[in-house]
């Protein structure tokens, strides 16, 4: 979970769940909370600016209801990590064959790296994939 809070959004536990600077780029979603609305809620709307007020609002909203922890929680049960391994369990026992909860650092700043860049597994790209986890866990 810390691994992929602080590749994806370093800020996460200090800022309000959104980012004002996102308004003026629709095709960014700046952080776990605006990553999550997107992809769950908004992907099929066109990129425009209305969407990316509503992507501000809406993840302003899902913050304050749900907290912050249960938005890692959907996050991790939700990214992508490649070979439709949804979520960071499922990636865990494809890529590593063990639980989530018996990873090392190493190992959860590799699928940390997976997620942001799914293409680039331990099964496609191994050592390309083990390089990513390695900065990511430095």
């Amino acid at each position: 979970m810390r691994a992929s809070v602080a590749l994806v959004d370093p800020d996460f536990w200090r800022l309000p769940g959104n980012r004002i600077g996102s308004l003026t780029n629709p095709d960014e979603h700046p952080g776990l909370t605006q990553g999550l609305v997107f992809n769950l809620l908004l992907w099929d709307e066109p990129a425009n600016w209305q969407r990316a007020v509503r992507e501000q609002i809406v993840s302003a909203q899902v913050m304050s209801r749900f907290g912050r922890e249960k938005i890692i929680e959907w996050y991790l049960n939700t990214a992508n990590y490649g070979h439709y391994a949804y979520g960071a369990e499922a990636a865990a026992r494809l890529y590593l064959g063990k639980p989530l909860t018996d990873l090392n650092l190493a190992e959860a700043a590799l699928l940390a790296s997976v997620s942001q860049s799914p293409a680039i597994n331990p099964l496609d790209a191994p050592e390309a994939a083990r390089q990513r986890g390695r900065k990511r866990s430095a």
